[in-house]
């Protein structure tokens, strides 16, 4: 939606929490990218990754997610006040 939005001129602005690990090196960088401003600073203290999302399509067109939850599980609207 992020990408979408930017696409179409229009300003975003990414509210959700990013992890420290690799992944989250991965996020950061592609929001940056899109010149997206975050409205949570990412906090490097905390040691959790950024979860991720893996789908599989069979050749029958049966689609599976496999999700590893990360760091942006832990949000709580306290985090943001």
């Amino acid at each position: 939606m992020i990408a979408g939005a930017r696409r179409l001129g229009l300003p975003a602005v990414y509210g959700g929490l990013i992890g420290a690990g690799p992944f989250g090196q991965v996020i950061q960088q592609r929001l940056a990218d899109l010149k997206v401003g975050m409205a949570i600073p990412p906090i490097s203290a905390h040691r959790q990754d950024a979860g991720f999302d893996v789908a599989i399509v069979e050749s029958n067109g049966e689609r599976t997610f496999l999700t590893v939850n990360g760091y942006e599980l832990t949000f709580r609207c306290a985090k943001i006040s």
